[in-house]
């Protein structure tokens, strides 16, 4: 398993990035290991943080692979504040389960 404080933080953009989405979101949950991610998720309490990830930050792609490892969903956005917004609200709604 994956811990979270493997990785640092790096500057700029996402291209200069050595973070990526999954293991900044982990951090900012203070999460030790990126499955701790799911069980956050599923008692809503992800860190509004969340929601506060500028768009140019990450890809759409990686805010879906993001969205779906942490949902444990196959999910697909079209775009970035489409993903941000399902994890952030579905996540204070104690998640989607049923569907």
């Amino acid at each position: 398993m994956k811990k979270t404080n493997d990785v640092q933080p790096g500057p700029g953009s996402a291209s200069e990035r050595s973070e990526s989405l999954l293991d900044l979101i982990a951090r900012e949950a203070h999460c030790d290991y990126l499955s701790d991610l799911h069980s956050l998720y599923l008692k809503g309490q992800l860190p509004e943080e969340i929601s506060q990830i500028t768009k140019d930050s990450f890809g759409v792609q990686q805010w879906n692979e993001a969205v779906s490892y942490i949902t444990r969903r196959s999910l697909s956005f079209t775009n970035v504040q489409e993903a941000q917004q399902y994890l952030f609200v579905k996540n204070h709604t104690n998640g989607d389960f049923g569907s």
